[in-house]
């Protein structure tokens, strides 16, 4: 019996050991495609695509269904360099979610709505396109410029170029003008144009029907000195943003105000449908904030009003809510019109 005893302990302190490896050797719990497509969009804002595409492709796998997963992952593919591949995963995306419009808008974007095989012959063009408003060089050279950047590398590469002196000097002279017009610039079939509204300088680079915005188009607003940026980026008709698209907010940490006791977003992206600039339809809010979590938020606006679904005690009395976070049951409150910023008077 002793020589049993310590052959018994023996083999139970063996077991112990093998099932503490097999649990340490045990995979980690995968992510949601919810956090999946956090790190994704995380990733496209950091110019990190070869990451933003792996995690939007992990998307794909878990949500065959998911359209962001998809258009996310055409996004990653255009940021490197990588067209046809972004046009076979809008494709494949297509073929498991027929007649999204938001990833067909892409797709014709990126490949035209018919093949170069199924166009008729080039015929001259009975009415030419607009030539550029102004006879600055300055200002057509910059909007020749935008052009090729956008069409090489997307928008983050023009927010970077809007940081530069070059675009400071020509912003300058437009808000120092006298003549608050418009001034479009129309090369074959893209624009680029500056806008002044409310003394705030705005840039459309994107599709134009004669000198009204129409098509996908991507809208900037100029005047930011901070590394901070705003861009609102889809469907446009009307010369207005109508369809589907989304507003991405990006703060630069050094210029928030801090007070005790408050958190601050430094990203906030508003995704879903408008009409003449105005949040109508379904929307969805994610704010990243610096903490490291995300709150994200879905609702519905009407006409730029967000609906109400209840109540909260504020501190200075009770508060309109229009979504709580589907994660932490942290709420949104009614504030004012909402909207794409340039459209909301």
């Amino acid at each position: 019996m002793k020589r049993i005893l310590p052959l018994i302990i023996c083999i139970v302190f063996v077991f112990a050991i093998v099932a503490s490896c097999d649990k340490q050797a045990a995979p980690d719990t995968p992510l949601s495609a919810t956090e999946l497509l956090d790190l994704g969009e995380k990733y496209l804002l950091e110019l990190n695509y070869e990451q933003a595409l792996v995690q939007f492709l992990k998307v794909i796998d878990v949500e065959p269904r998911n359209s962001r997963g998809y258009t996310g992952a055409a996004e990653a593919y255009v940021g490197l360099g990588e067209t046809d591949m972004a046009i076979e995963i809008l494709q494949k995306g297509l073929e498991k979610i027929s007649g999204n419009q938001e990833m067909q808008a892409m797709l014709d974007k990126l490949a035209g709505p018919i093949s170069s095989d199924e166009r008729p012959p080039a015929q001259p063009s009975q009415t030419p396109a607009p030539s550029p408003q102004t006879s600055d060089p300055e200002t057509v050279a910059l909007a020749v410029k935008l052009i090729e950047i956008y069409m090489a590398s997307g928008y983050e590469a023009v927010i970077n170029e809007m940081h530069t002196d070059e675009f400071s000097a020509v912003l300058s002279n437009i808000l120092n003008a006298t003549d608050y017009e418009p001034i479009i610039n129309i090369f074959d079939d893209i624009g680029c144009g500056f806008y002044v509204i409310d003394g705030e300088l705005f840039v459309y680079i994107g599709g134009y029907d004669g000198l009204i915005r129409s098509g996908t188009g991507t809208w900037l607003n100029a005047n930011k000195t901070d590394r901070g940026y705003y861009v609102f980026t889809g469907d446009w008709s009307a010369d207005m943003p109508n369809g589907t698209g989304k507003i991405i907010r990006v703060i630069d940490e050094s210029v928030i105000e801090r007070q005790e006791g408050h958190t601050y977003v430094l990203t906030a992206i508003i995704a879903g449908s408008f009409s003449n600039g105005l949040e109508n339809g379904a929307i969805n809010i994610k704010y990243h904030m610096e903490e490291g979590n995300t709150h994200n938020w879905d609702l519905t606006a009407n006409n730029g009003v967000r609906e109400v679904i209840g109540s909260r005690d504020g501190i200075n009395g009770s508060v309109d809510v229009v979504a709580f976070c589907t994660e932490c049951e942290a709420y949104l409150t009614l504030g004012s019109i909402a909207g794409v910023r340039g459209f909301m008077e």
